[in-house]
């Protein structure tokens, strides 16, 4: 299905969400509150469910989950705000709901922008070659990180990919770039029949050691974006890291820990 028919679903669904609230909030009080306290849960639920996407992915296929990560909570909201216009006894207090709805509008356009938007031919990408073997993808574009790194991790298992390629895989966009679960979506479409699978997983940083490597994690380097890197192997007391923007270079492990948020994908033999 095309990316901008999922934007359309994701708007109809939400409006849905809105009417059954409006239904649910003048059937009754007892009515009113069940339908609160679900949308609620639902939305907590899906907090919870995004925030651990390893989890998310063996309940969801990741081609539904990465479509609707932006966008999936606003139908649960707009079922708390139906019920609360219906609800609201003043004009002060439909007012209020009024400017929450306004701000589920700009949550959807901002969470669900990137479906309407297509791929920049501008990522083109570039290949270097670093010290040894390691052939490292460097970013081409500030947005770039993602399909660059899924690219310098294929290629460092001996699959043939260019950033141009997997920029399209992952639904790479100008300015917001790519997720975790485009990542995983992508790079499961370009191993698709292939002995190689990606898998998602969600670990201690004590623990990363033990995953197979070369493999790729977004760093929180700042506290509102991510960066993607290849971590290539244990060396010492560190990992040498392939990074889109920096290079190869080594990283101690304090340095390492306090930017690694637990989200790897892995490459792994299929069974």
């Amino acid at each position: 299905m095309d990316d901008f028919c999922w934007f359309g679903i994701a708007v109809m669904v939400s409006v849905a969400g809105w009417m059954l609230g409006r239904r649910a909030g003048s059937a009754g009080d007892r009515t009113a509150r069940l339908a609160a306290i679900l949308g609620v849960v639902l939305l907590i639920a899906w907090t919870w469910l995004l925030r651990h996407p390893a989890v998310g992915v063996r309940l969801v296929p990741v081609s539904l989950l990465a479509r609707v990560e932006g966008t999936g909570s606003v139908p649960m909201f707009a079922l708390i705000l139906g019920v609360c216009w219906e609800r609201a006894r003043v004009a002060r207090q439909r007012a209020v709901v009024g400017w929450a709805v306004a701000l589920g509008i700009v949550y959807l356009a901002n969470g669900g922008g990137w479906l309407l938007q297509q791929t920049p031919d501008a990522v083109m990408g570039r290949s270097t070659r670093a010290t040894g073997s390691e052939a490292l993808v460097m970013q081409s574009q500030d947005f770039s990180c993602v399909p660059a790194a899924c690219a310098t991790l294929l290629r460092r298992w001996g699959e043939p990919a260019s950033e141009a390629n997997m920029a399209r895989l992952t639904r790479t966009r100008a300015g917001s770039g790519s997720t975790m679960l485009r990542a995983l979506e992508g790079l499961s479409e370009r191993l698709a029949g292939a002995d190689l699978r990606p898998v998602l997983l969600q670990v201690d940083y004590a623990d990363l050691v033990r995953l197979p490597m070369p493999l790729i994690t977004p760093l929180q380097n700042e506290a509102s974006r991510r960066h993607m890197v290849a971590i290539d192997r244990r060396v010492a007391a560190g990992y040498v890291l392939l990074d889109p923007i920096d290079g190869v270079y080594w990283i101690g492990d304090d340095q390492l820990a306090s930017s690694f948020i637990g989200q790897v994908i892995v490459l792994e033999e299929r069974r």
